[in-house]
C-alpha cells in the first residue's frame, strides 16, 4: 500500500473499530454512500473492507437469529 492510500485504509478501519466497539453504529455502516465511499477505498483497504463485510454479516445473521426468536416467543 502506498502512502497516499494509508487514510483510506485508517478510515476503513476506523468503521471497522466504530461498529465492533458500538453495534448501533452498525446500521450507520450500511448507509450506501457510506457503503460506496468504503468500496472506492477497496483497493487501498481491501483487508480492511472484507472484514468489515463479515461484521455485517455476522450482525445480519444476528438479527435474524434474534427476530426469529421472538416470534418463537409470541407464539
Amino acid at each position: 500500500m502506498s502512502d497516499k492510500d494509508a487514510p483510506a485504509a485508517r478510515f476503513v478501519e476506523a468503521c471497522i473499530l466504530v461498529a465492533e466497539t458500538d453495534p448501533a453504529d452498525l446500521a450507520a455502516l450500511k448507509h450506501p454512500e457510506l457503503q460506496g465511499k468504503l468500496r472506492y477505498f477497496a483497493p487501498a483497504a481491501l483487508e480492511a473492507l472484507v472484514q468489515l463485510d463479515v461484521l455485517l454479516q455476522r450482525q445480519a445473521a444476528a438479527d435474524l437469529v434474534e427476530k426469529s426468536e421472538a416470534k418463537a416467543a409470541a407464539r
